[in-house]
């Protein structure tokens, strides 16, 4: 079976076979390959020299660049080796992500080893700002070989046509969630604040916790999630007024998260990030019929708004957030009328099933460009 992560094992259906025949980097034909392929990995170098909107980056990183390259090229030589023992020859081949398994399909491609291949893009592999240096290993000589470039976010889209680089070949095509039901709602119950995300500084849950102390009402805060920055957010929390109870579970499987959901009250979503590719996060609260409260970054507009909740500027006070969690908690998106509304927004633009189907009609399609 797959790991999801060290916590989760994923469920593999039974027509899928799993090979990890690329996990492991240091590979032996590694050794000495500069010189046997010297022509090869020179001319990958140059072509992302040139085609790349940071040159002056690529030149710096010149053995870095060459490494990623030559890693590369062994794992492509090693995935149709593995393809031809398994008599696989009419395939539709997907990145999941714009990163190594990308270029490898590029190399294919680019070999005629292989007819077709799809990207999907997130938030990492999208916006030049979450890279070092603002490059994007390999984006122009990706998508000129991909048949089909999916972006998580129309947003997304939107930015990468100012890059001007295949843009007939974008397209945006949300990740689903299954749809899980309704959760409780109780408007006499203790007003209850989750947030669920990595605890990293470009997340700014500690934002979460200097708004609370700004409330003057009861509150209840979940967080959802660990990382480097636990400790410290559990240390701000314990700090908070009496008023101001806090349960800090740490990381939850997804199972663990469903099921928290479907079994207690939960009144508003909040979700204060700097930087986000779409914000799946709060498309899972919806699910469950939570509105939500975001901050205008990436994405994140197509999930939250007037139809779904609060959708604030990144620039907004502790103090105007404060000010916002108390306007929600007697408005009428704090209803079940409301809520209905968000479940339904759900299911029209995030719901799997359809847009798992649309994106498999889109791979059949292009398979043939």
């Amino acid at each position: 079976p797959l790991l999801k992560d060290e916590h989760e094992i994923r469920e593999i259906p039974d027509n899928c076979t799993v090979s990890d025949i690329l996990q492991n980097n240091a590979h032996p034909q590694m050794k000495g390959m500069m010189i046997r392929r010297f022509g090869s990995i020179i001319g990958y170098y140059l072509s992302e020299l040139f085609g790349s909107s940071k040159p002056f980056y690529v030149l710096t990183h010149f053995k870095a660049v060459i490494a990623s390259i030559k890693q590369c090229m062994v794992k492509a030589d090693i995935l149709m080796e593995d393809l031809q023992k398994m008599g696989v020859s009419d395939a539709h081949y997907y990145s999941v992500w714009m990163n190594d398994g990308a270029l490898i399909m590029t190399m294919l491609k680019r070999k005629k080893r292989i007819s077709n291949f799809f990207i999907r893009l997130h938030g990492y592999d999208l916006f030049d700002e979450r890279r070092d240096g603002n490059y994007m290993p390999f984006r122009k000589m990706n998508f000129k070989n991909a048949n089909r470039v999916f972006v998580l976010s129309q947003a997304g889209v939107d930015y990468l046509k100012t890059k001007n680089l295949y843009p007939e070949k974008l397209k945006c095509n949300y990740s689903g969630l299954y749809d899980h039901g309704v959760g409780p709602f109780d408007p006499e119950a203790k007003f209850t604040l989750l947030s669920c995300s990595s605890l990293n500084p470009f997340k700014r849950v500690d934002r979460i916790v200097e708004l609370l102390k700004l409330l003057d009402f009861p509150i209840k805060w979940v967080h959802i999630g660990d990382g480097a920055e636990f400790e410290n957010i559990k240390s701000l929390a314990a700090g908070l007024p009496d008023s101001v109870e806090v349960q800090l579970p740490g990381r939850l499987s997804n199972p663990e998260v469903i099921k928290y959901y479907q079994e207690n009250h939960v009144n508003l979503f909040i979700h204060l990030s700097e930087t986000e590719g779409l914000g799946m996060a709060a498309v899972e609260a919806q699910s469950f019929g939570v509105p939500g409260l975001s901050l205008d970054v990436g994405g994140v507009k197509e999930v939250v708004n007037d139809q779904s909740g609060m959708l604030l500027p990144l620039e907004t006070s502790v103090e105007d957030l404060a000010k916002k969690v108390t306007e929600f908690k007697s408005s009428q998106m704090n209803s079940e009328a409301f809520r209905k509304q968000v479940r339904e927004y759900f299911l029209e633009k995030f719901e799997a099933t359809k847009n798992y189907r649309f994106f498999y009609e889109q791979i059949e399609q292009y398979s043939a460009l």
